[in-house]
């Protein structure tokens, strides 16, 4: 009986999906069908899904893997919007960014990207330098594996304020972004209290270009990107 119960109360979902039925009865934490969806019954980096479509959607985390070798077609973003010349995204992520900086400077908002595109290689250094220096489980709430790092894809980026640090909660540039991101396609994608579900710490600096739609989507629902992908996929 209770199995059946159970059973039921999962079926019922609005996110249900038969081909994960075994999994949700075997997954005895709260929010059982949407924490499923999301891989989340399954350990970090133990559960590769691997990707074979990379456009403004695509979700990269601790389970979507890119392929080692993939290199998005990428522009420089203009040098008035960027720390230095080796800052780039793709076009559409470009265009967006720079338009969200053109506007926060008529409000007195300065941001600029700080760290935008990373290679597999570099990301794979960066990581290995992060457990060199601060230990395995510090690195991998900090900073992606070679192969899950979104910034591999060309549509996220580290921003920086007007002194040229990362974003801090306490910063106008924040609050600012906080507040407007949304309209032009980006979100704060490791938001603080949610790193159950994104793998990492709160990253005030750290946003994601998707689109103007689901972010305000994410934006109105206070959901992660992951959470989104979990009840639409």
């Amino acid at each position: 009986p209770y199995t059946t119960l159970f059973r039921s109360d999962i079926i019922n979902s609005n996110y249900y999906k038969e081909d994960n039925l075994e999994r949700y009865l075997n997954y005895d934490k709260d929010n059982i069908v949407l924490n499923v969806n999301m891989y989340l019954d399954y350990e970090f980096y133990n559960h590769d899904i691997n990707i074979d479509k990379v456009d403004n959607l695509v979700i990269v985390n601790k389970y979507y893997k890119l392929d080692s070798n993939y290199i998005p077609e990428l522009v420089n973003i203009d040098s008035k919007y960027a720390i230095n010349n080796y800052q780039m995204l793709t076009s559409d992520a470009k265009d967006a960014f720079e338009e969200m900086c053109a506007d926060a400077r008529d409000d007195n908002i300065y941001i600029y990207s700080g760290s935008s595109y990373r290679s597999y290689t570099y990301q794979d250094n960066l990581y290995k330098v992060r457990v060199y220096t601060e230990g395995i489980d510090y690195a991998d709430s900090t900073a992606a594996r070679a192969g899950y790092s979104e910034h591999q894809t060309g549509l996220a980026l580290d921003i920086v304020n007007k002194n040229m640090e990362y974003l801090s909660e306490d910063d106008i540039e924040y609050k600012w972004l906080i507040n407007n991101s949304y309209k032009y396609g980006f979100i704060l994608r490791y938001p603080e209290d949610k790193e159950d579900i994104t793998g990492y710490s709160y990253e005030p600096w750290h946003f994601r270009y998707i689109s103007v739609e689901i972010a305000s989507y994410l934006k109105n629902n206070n959901i992660t990107y992951d959470e989104y992908i979990g009840m639409n996929l």
